[in-house]
Formats: structure tokens, C-alpha cells, sequence
């Protein structure tokens, strides 16, 4: 009890719980992007939701059709096994009905990753606690106590699974409230099929029951990967143990991106950490695994492997942290010891420079912090496509005018537009005397001729071609008549071009870049909050003053380091974005002026649009070295990295958040 009342009732623990709640609901809620396409919606559902019973008869005839032939007829043998499994897995989907409804808050929140590495990241925290009396010298005293063995390692087990699961209760919960809010209606007692990204699922279970299973997943694999870190923590108590895990969850990344479906070792792929911490082949994907012949499910396979995994790695934290710790008797501790020295007198003499980018981006771990962030920013951004709500007609009619605007083609624009609405109007007069005359002939009780019929569908069909080609042009010409103006007025001649792709990336994919911009100022006050909080920490600070190069030199240093960084940091996260929308929607005409773009006709200075985007990247650079500075200045005045942390949080995340989130 004491163990759980020090670990909980820790202010940085409170502190932590709080500021992990308050980042993960805020991308959370940038990732509802209505400008992505998460997910089928409106006649694409309808066409699936109608398709859906003819995939599964059609699995199902094509899985009995293998069963005779004599290839696949072999008793017990994988394939026969894996036919009769097919068969019987899609016999009880027969009955399921998908209904339609609203499924992309629940896509979004299964392509949403930040909560997992929240999660396992709280997890470590709680090991780096239970360390405490390592980093004070207290290891042999605790351990010569009675309950200071097992039984403490047991209870901290407890803690460290209870505080897992309240966090993922809190985490994925709050997740839920998200994106219910954003995208409302949202019926949980549908079937899971009625996503179509489940329809390979062969679960009876409801959208309700699925998410509590993939929540139960994603708790047992964060359970395991901790389990693993503080087992291997009682054998290798130094820096050898954390090196290990990186390259084991490294290594697990690897084997799931990389090892195909068909591969002889795609069990590696399936039954690993990181497949079971994504939680997402189990529910979407139909596949039989082939171990020792027998055709396994991947959502038994899960979960039988965690469930063993997380047993093993239970017993082994148990024996060795039970384990008496003799500071530098063991094997590894030699080891590390050993290769400590061999790269303290190897090591070459580098500048103070260089010295100050190596505690900042190895020390106190800013290599892995960018890594985290830039996978999850990169993830976010290409694991969807933009939503292309271009009219076809439209890009045809902005290619065939594409160019500096005269008068002859403006002309040349509304006289098509003209003929065109002449053509509809004629269309509508005829389906307006066509509509009368059947109603004559109705009410004189008389027989409708087949032509007559027919002449109004004809009058129809063409009056719809008419407004699909009006709404195509009308567009084209409302932005040539605009520049026209703009000509006019400023005696300048800009082009006619296509501007969606640059209409999404300055004006309508706004989540993108507020998440991005997000993701560059946490990683910014992660990286740069120990700066000026490192020596004080290490009572250095007052040694260094007293040095020749420990003032303003070291300042001046500490500050250029701030200024590289953050443009090395922020710059990528948002030329992500503008190469997503590049291979979706080209960009046209870049040596433009950018008074092209009708979007910025009020820019004051004529320039070309590669400049504009140019000054504009450079502007959000400054922005970021200013966004540095400020967490620069008020690490100098914090004592310790936690204090420069949640000041900068309160500061400047949370008014950051809510000033995007109301303009």
C-alpha cells in the first residue's frame, strides 16, 4: 500500500496523468479531417452495404469449391483444414445484415496511434519510478528488508497493470467522447460489418463490443511490452536493459511492415508486440495462420501469445528482481562497464559546439522524442487520401483555358456558358410542355403515347448533361471575370489556373496543419525543456559560470543549437502536407504571380506563387525559432525539467489549441 500511496499520490505522476489527457485529446480532435477521405459515406456505404451478403455467399461458394477438389482434399493437412475453417467461419456471417449509419469517428480513432505510444509511454514512467531507490543507493538496504523482494516486485506489478488499465480506460474513453462529438450519430449496436473496413471481419459482434475487445487488446500488449522492459530491468540494471528494449519494439516494427501476408514467416508479422499494441489485424483482417499445420485465427493467435508473453515476462520480473543486486558482480554489468571506458578513451575531442547537440538530442533522449513524433505526424498524413471534390468537368474546363486571361477568352467563356444555359432553358421549356400535354391526355382519360414518354426523358437527360456542364464552367468563369477585374484595376496580367490543390493547402485542410504545427511545438518544449535545466539538475550551473566559456559563449551556443533545431524540426512536418496534396491534386503554374489564385487576389505584392509558399514556410520557421526561444527563456528560470514542461504546456500548448480551435 505504501508503494501504491508513493507512486500515485506523486505530484510529476499527477502531472504527467494530466498533460498525456490533455495532448491526446487534442489530436484526437484534429484528426476528425473532413477534407480526408477516412471512409465510404453516402452511395459508396449504400453500394457496399448492398454488396455486402453477395461477398460472403461468394467467399463461401468459392471455399466449397476448393473442398472438391482433390488438390485440397487431403485430410489433415493445412490447407483441407484451413478450407473447413473458411467455411465454417462464413457460415455464421450469413445472417449478419449491415446497417447503415455513421462509421468515421470509429475509423479515425482505429487509424489514431498517439494514445498507443501515450500508453506504453506512461508505462515506462511507472518503471523509471519503481527505480527510485537505485538512483539513491538504496538497492542492498531494500533489499535486506522482508518485504523487499518478491513481494514488492509483485506489488509493483499490481501497480504498474492498474495503472495501465485506468489509463487506457481514460485514454480510449476520451477518445470515444471525441470523436461521438465530432462525428454524432453514431449507432454502437450496429454490426461491425457495417464498416467496410471490417467487412472481412467474421466476428458476431457489434461496433460497442468491438471497441471494448480492441481496448482489451491494446491494454494486454501495453501490459507486455512494460512486463518485458522492468523483467529485463532485474537481470540488466544499468543501460544495457532500455537498449535492449528499443531494439526489440524496433525490431517487432520491423517484422509487421515488413514480412508479407503469404510469407513462410508471417507468424513474426501477426504474433508480435507491435502487431498486438496496433490492434488492428485481428478485426480487419480474415487470415489463418499456419502453426504446426493446424489453421490458427489471428485474433486467438494474439491472444493466446500476449497472454503467454505476458505471463513469462510476469514470472521472469519476479525472479530478477528477487535476484540479490550486487552492484558490478553480474556479466553485463562488467560488460557495460567495459564498453563505458572503451568509448570514453576512444572518443575524439569535440567542440563545446557539438558537445551541447549531444546532450540535447542523445543524453536526455531527443533522437528518440523526434522519432515518436515524426512517425506519428508522417502516419497521420499518408495514411489517407484527400478527399478529390473536384467536378471533372470543371479541371477539364480550367485546362482547356489555362493561361494569361485576355479579353478574347473570357469572351470565348460566356459565350459557352451562354449557349449552354440557352440549351437547358430550352430543355426545361419542352419538359414543361411535355409535362402539360400528358396531363391533358390523362385527364381526357386518353392513352400517352410511347414517343411522347420518350421525348421527356430525352428533354430530362439533356437538361441534367446541361447543368452538369453549367456547374463545371460557371466556377471558371466567376474566377476569370475576378481576375479580370483584378487586371484592370492593377494593369498587371495574371493566368487562369486551376487553384484546388493550393486551395487545400492554404485554406481548407486547416487540421492538418494545426496537428502538424502541434506536433512540431510539443516535440520543440520535449527537446528543448532541458536545455537550461540540465546543469541545474546536476548542480553545474554555478561551476560553469565561474568557466571562460560557461557564460555568454555557452549561451550563444545553447541559443544556435535552439535555432537549428527548430527549423530542422518544424519544416518536414509541414512540407509533409504540401507533398501529400502534391500527389494527390498537381500543383499548376507555380511561376505564376499569386494573385492567380483567387484565394490570395488581396496579397499586396506581385510575386510569383513558389516564392509565396517559400516566404510562407520561412515564416512558420521564424515563428518556430520564436516558439524555441520562449521555451529557451523560461527553462532558465525553471529549476528542474518537469517544472519547464508543465509551464510550457499551460503556457503556450493549451492557448495555442484553443485559439485554432475557435478561429
Amino acid at each position: 500500500m505504501a508503494e501504491f500511496l508513493r507512486i500515485y499520490k506523486n505530484k510529476t505522476h499527477m502531472l504527467l496523468v494530466v498533460i498525456i489527457l490533455l495532448v491526446n485529446g487534442i489530436f484526437c480532435f484534429l484528426q476528425c479531417n473532413d477534407t480526408q477521405e477516412i471512409t465510404k459515406t453516402g452511395e459508396e456505404l449504400t453500394a457496399y452495404l448492398e454488396s455486402y451478403p453477395e461477398y460472403v455467399e461468394n467467399t463461401l461458394e468459392n471455399a466449397k469449391g476448393l473442398q472438391v477438389l482433390s488438390l485440397f482434399s487431403k485430410n489433415n493437412s493445412f490447407v483441407f483444414e484451413n478450407i473447413q475453417k473458411t467455411v465454417k467461419d462464413f457460415e455464421k456471417m450469413q445472417k449478419v445484415r449491415p446497417v447503415y449509419g455513421e462509421n468515421r469517428g470509429i475509423v479515425a480513432l482505429w487509424g489514431f496511434e498517439l494514445s498507443d505510444f501515450l500508453l506504453v509511454g506512461y508505462g515506462i514512467f511507472l518503471i523509471l519510478m519503481f527505480t527510485a531507490e537505485q538512483k539513491k543507493g538504496l538497492c542492498l538496504l531494500t533489499f535486506a528488508t522482508i518485504n523487499g523482494r518478491s513481494k514488492l516486485c509483485f506489488w509493483r506489478l499490481v501497480i504498474l497493470f492498474l495503472g495501465l488499465m485506468g489509463m487506457s480506460v481514460l485514454l480510449y474513453g476520451s477518445d470515444l467522447l471525441v470523436v461521438c462529438s465530432q462525428y454524432p450519430g453514431v449507432n454502437f449496436s450496429r454490426p461491425i460489418q457495417s464498416i467496410p473496413e471490417f467487412m472481412k471481419c467474421t466476428f458476431l459482434l457489434s461496433i460497442g463490443q468491438y471497441y471494448v475487445f480492441w481496448v482489451g487488446i491494446k491494454f494486454l500488449a501495453a501490459c507486455g511490452i512494460c512486463a518485458f522492459l522492468y523483467a529485463i530491468w532485474g537481470f540488466i540494471r544499468n543501460g544495457f536493459s532500455m537498449l535492449l528494449f528499443l531494439l526489440v519494439i524496433v525490431g517487432e516494427y520491423f517484422l509487421n511492415r515488413f514480412i508479407g501476408a503469404a510469407s513462410l514467416w508471417n507468424p513474426l508479422k501477426y504474433l508480435n508486440l507491435y502487431a498486438l499494441l496496433r490492434g488492428q489485424d485481428c478485426f480487419r483482417t480474415y487470415y489463418n495462420l499456419n502453426l504446426w499445420e493446424k489453421p490458427v485465427g489471428i485474433f486467438t493467435g494474439q491472444f493466446t501469445c500476449v497472454l503467454g508473453f505476458l505471463l513469462g515476462m510476469f514470472l521472469l520480473g519476479l525472479i530478477g528482481h528477487s535476484s540479490k543486486p550486487l552492484s558490478g558482480s553480474s556479466l553485463w554489468s562488467r560488460l557495460w562497464d567495459s564498453m563505458v571506458r572503451f568509448v570514453q578513451k576512444h572518443k575524439p575531442i569535440y567542440p563545446a559546439f557539438l558537445w551541447e547537440g549531444r546532450k540535447i538530442m542523445v543524453t536526455q533522449g531527443g533522437i528518440l522524442i523526434v522519432g515518436i513524433l515524426f512517425y506519428l505526424a508522417f502516419s497521420a498524413t499518408f495514411q489517407t487520401d484527400y478527399l478529390d471534390f473536384r467536378n471533372r468537368l470543371q479541371s477539364e474546363y480550367y485546362e482547356e483555358y489555362e493561361g494569361p486571361i485576355t479579353q478574347e477568352k473570357l469572351q470565348a467563356i460566356r459565350a459557352l456558358e451562354a449557349k449552354y444555359t440557352k440549351r437547358q432553358g430550352a430543355c426545361q421549356r419542352n419538359i414543361e410542355r411535355i409535362r402539360a400535354q400528358i396531363e391533358e391526355l390523362a385527364s381526357n382519360g386518353m392513352e400517352i403515347p410511347s414517343q411522347v414518354g420518350a421525348s421527356l426523358s430525352e428533354n430530362e437527360v439533356a437538361f441534367r448533361k446541361y447543368s452538369i456542364y453549367l456547374d463545371g464552367l460557371r466556377p471558371v468563369l466567376q474566377n476569370a471575370e475576378s481576375a479580370k477585374e483584378y487586371m484592370d484595376e492593377h494593369n498587371v496580367v495574371i493566368s487562369l489556373m486551376e487553384p484546388h490543390a493550393y486551395n487545400m493547402l492554404l485554406r481548407d485542410d486547416v487540421r492538418t496543419y494545426h496537428r502538424n504545427r502541434l506536433y512540431g511545438l510539443i516535440c520543440m518544449i520535449l527537446v528543448f525543456s532541458g536545455v537550461m535545466t540540465y546543469e541545474k539538475t546536476s548542480h553545474m550551473e554555478t561551476i560553469l559560470h565561474t568557466m571562460p566559456r560557461g557564460g555568454k559563449r555557452l549561451l550563444l551556443q545553447k541559443i544556435g543549437w535552439i535555432v537549428f533545431l527548430s527549423v530542422a524540426l518544424v519544416l518536414p512536418l509541414h512540407l509533409v502536407q504540401f507533398i501529400r496534396i502534391g500527389q494527390i491534386i498537381p500543383y499548376k503554374n507555380m511561376q505564376g504571380l499569386v494573385q492567380s489564385l483567387e484565394i490570395l487576389r488581396s496579397f499586396p505584392f506581385e510575386i510569383s506563387i513558389r516564392t509565396y509558399l517559400f516566404l510562407l514556410y520561412a515564416y512558420r520557421c521564424m515563428i518556430a525559432i520564436g516558439a524555441g526561444l520562449l521555451v529557451l527563456l523560461v527553462g532558465k528560470k525553471c529549476r528542474s525539467r518537469i517544472g519547464c514542461l508543465a509551464v510550457c504546456f499551460v503556457c503556450f500548448l493549451i492557448p495555442v489549441f484553443l485559439l485554432q480551435s475557435f478561429s
